[in-house]
């Protein structure tokens, strides 16, 4: 996904960053916008939670929605919401179809090689809730699930 950022700084080849979860949409860049800046919104898109899609009040959950999401395709090569409708138009329309399911996809549907990950399937469908109330209430309980989910 465009949000993960390989650096190659001397000191710190290889880390990986995390960048935008919608900061461009949080910030207004306007239609003013840079076409870079302007592609890294519709590219933000995909892990955008939805709290922040609306422009809803947001906390650290969002971003856990994001991380979520992200490791959802890192570990299935798709989407955890995939597009209710092919024939949308826009991204944001596009976007706000994919709540319309109750729940993401099952990650072990998506890759059957994770047979067995039942704790990290259910960890990542609690992370991805359109409810930020239902997902972990910090990153710190986040990363704590995910490794008890090994």
């Amino acid at each position: 996904p465009a949000e993960v950022v390989l650096l190659d700084v001397p000191g710190a080849e290889g880390n990986v960053k995390l960048t935008d979860f919608g900061a461009c949409r949080l910030f207004d860049c306007g239609e003013a916008a840079s076409s870079a800046s302007a592609s890294l919104r519709v590219a933000g898109d995909s892990h955008l939670s939805p709290e922040r899609l609306h422009s809803a009040a947001t906390d650290g959950r969002a971003d856990i929605y994001g991380v979520a999401s992200i490791l959802f395709e890192a570990l299935t090569g798709q989407l955890a919401y995939m597009p209710v409708s092919e024939d949308s138009t826009g991204i944001r329309s596009r976007l706000a179809l994919r709540w319309a399911r109750p729940s993401p996809q099952s990650l072990l549907e998506a890759n059957p090689e994770l047979e067995g990950a039942t704790a990290l399937d259910a960890l990542l469908k609690q992370a991805l809730s359109a409810d930020p109330a239902d997902r972990p209430d910090s990153a710190s309980a986040f990363r704590a699930a995910l490794r008890a989910a090994r």
